[in-house]
């Protein structure tokens, strides 16, 4: 059956159908009602159904090409976290190795020692010591522990300079609370609190083995003395000669 065959029968089809349709009652008393209305009337159901058919016609290929509109955007939204996990991975293998975190007990004299030297008195000086406590922002797991520094009667520029400093030692400590409070003795002084959490970090990488230099003269091992070979080569080829020489 070719494809004129197919159209015809469709052809056929259709036409019954509508036969059908035409001979049924609903269809004629539909006929009727709509003899019965003003040409204007008619003329705005004629074009009503125009419309509904036009967009029963184009309505798959319309939806079609929403759904591939989204495709598109779902497949360039996950091209471009892709990327970036790329880069990142990239950025990752070339970033260097980072040092392991210093103990708290040396941070704790640093800081005692670095305070001191800008000067701060001892009573502004009001307590450095070790917490537990990570606090919420980073996992318990990932700690080895927190510094809590708890100074008073500090000036704006003091507590950013501090601040700073203390944030800025080492890529493994982070600071992760700061809190100021108005000095209720010293109007324009503030109160200040911050904590710093010490990082854990991976061990680095064992060195690369290096074989060690050999002395001039020796051989690998495994390689077989150089005499001993010729020896052999010139025992095989001696014995070969007499067998020569038998025959």
């Amino acid at each position: 059956m070719n494809l004129n065959d197919i159209l015809d029968q469709l052809k056929d089809q259709l036409k019954t159908t509508w036969d059908k349709i035409q001979e049924s009652s609903a269809y004629q008393q539909a006929m009727e009602k709509y003899e019965d209305l003003p040409s204007s009337q008619q003329r705005m159901i004629r074009l009503g159904g125009g419309v509904l058919l036009i967009l029963f016609i184009l309505s798959p290929p319309i939806s079609s090409l929403l759904s591939s509109q989204e495709v598109i955007e779902e497949y360039e939204r996950k091209r471009t976290i892709t990327r970036e996990l790329l880069q990142v991975v990239r950025d990752s293998a070339n970033a260097p190795n980072i040092l392991p975190a210093p103990d708290l007990f040396s941070l704790q004299n640093r800081f005692q020692q670095d305070l001191q030297n800008d000067r701060l008195l001892p009573e502004q000086i009001y307590s450095i010591q070790s917490d537990s406590d990570s606090g919420k922002i980073i996992p318990q797991r990932l700690s080895l522990g927190a510094l809590s520094v708890n100074l008073k009667n500090l000036n704006l520029r003091q507590i950013v300079d501090i601040a700073h400093r203390l944030s800025s030692v080492t890529s493994t400590l982070k600071m992760t609370e700061l809190e100021m409070t108005a000095s209720p003795d010293k109007p324009g002084y503030f109160h200040f609190t911050s904590k710093l959490v010490s990082l854990k970090t991976p061990p680095p990488p064992p060195p690369p083995e290096v074989d060690a230099p050999r002395p001039r003269g020796s051989r690998p091992p495994g390689a077989q003395p150089k005499n001993q070979n010729s020896s052999d080569e010139e025992s095989s080829m001696g014995g070969s000669n007499r067998e020569d020489f038998e025959e």
